[in-house]
């Protein structure tokens, strides 16, 4: 493909995105409001430490993020468990294989709250203050998602998710569902990807009050490089669109070889814009030994203290 054939296809792609997040955002009543928190949980280490700019990025992860990159994964299988803090904590376990002329994968998202401490309002201050009761209560959320890529003429992606939500706080109990859709582009012999993708869509949703799914609209690239000795590095760089208000990401990662076939991974990501008092860079490192690749990414959560989440994965085709 040409360059200039190559550049006319990825301008169409990001037309079609951008005419896909035309409508607006609905907008939050305050910080905090959406609702199905475990959407907003980086699945897997990779995602967390390349500050989750993952739209163009075509591994089994694509479920979460943009469902039109699945059409170009090998049969794969992967878990992740993050440890969060004040006791809480989170993981994901998802697959992909080849399925009539695309590709199908399944994802399973969950967010364990740990125990939470009972606060009864004070009526004499308005309800504004409360008091500890010294009950506590538990509760958590899980994801189960459905996605499909396949590849069109022309080399051009696309996708589409669903996903079931399940939300409980104590006794109170939320189901409901949400939907994907992505589309993707490779260009420059795979150098280049494109990829764009509207996540969340769906009805109000929470145990008690509902409130809107955190619906995102994600544009992203990525561009790969060979190095000296067989080290390679992939850049990633995104624009992310949530609850009306706009943050870039990105990242870098680097794999580098070493005696016995073993590659060695670093990533450095940024996550930027949130306000919500977390740091915006993550970092994560790994190995990949054959067909097995074992991950780890880090983040400082502000005042919440640190995040940790660990990750394996196999690849389950040639």
């Amino acid at each position: 493909m040409s360059v200039h054939a190559a550049l006319g296809r990825a301008a169409t792609l990001v037309s079609a995105v951008l005419l896909l997040a035309a409508p607006p955002v609905r907008a939050q009543s305050g910080a905090g409001t959406t609702s199905a928190t475990v959407l907003r949980l980086a699945p897997s280490p990779r995602a967390l430490a390349l500050g989750e700019a993952y739209a163009a990025l075509a591994d089994g992860l694509s479920l979460f993020y943009n469902p039109a990159r699945l059409a170009a994964v090998d049969p794969m299988a992967g878990l992740s468990f993050q440890a969060l803090p004040v006791g809480a904590g989170a993981g994901a376990f998802l697959g992909a294989l080849p399925f009539g002329p695309g590709v199908l994968g399944t994802g399973l998202q969950y967010l364990n709250y740990g125990e939470i401490e009972v606060i009864e309002p004070d009526p004499g201050s308005g309800d504004e203050w409360g008091v500890p009761t010294g009950e506590r209560v538990d509760g958590g959320e899980v994801a189960l998602s459905v996605a499909y890529g396949l590849t069109l003429p022309g080399r051009i992606e696309v996708g589409a998710a669903a996903r079931l939500l399940r939300l409980q706080l104590a006794e109170a109990v939320a189901s409901g569902a949400s939907f994907d859709i992505g589309a993707a582009l490779d260009l420059l012999d795979g150098r280049l990807s494109l990829g764009g993708a509207v996540q969340h869509l769906g009805r109000e949703l929470g145990p008690g009050r509902a409130s809107p799914l955190p619906r995102t609209f994600r544009l992203g690239a990525a561009l790969r490089a060979g190095g000296v000795a067989g080290a390679r590095a992939t850049l990633v760089a995104e624009g992310v669109r949530r609850a009306g208000g706009f943050r870039p990401a990105g990242g870098v990662e680097a794999v580098v070889p070493s005696p016995g076939g073993v590659g060695l991974l670093a990533r450095v990501g940024y996550d930027g814009g949130r306000g919500d008092g977390r740091t915006p860079l993550a970092l994560g490192a790994g190995a990949v030994a054959g067909r097995i690749a074992v991950d780890y990414a880090y983040r400082d959560l502000g005042a919440l203290g640190p995040s940790h989440l660990f990750g394996v994965t196999l690849r389950l085709g040639r």
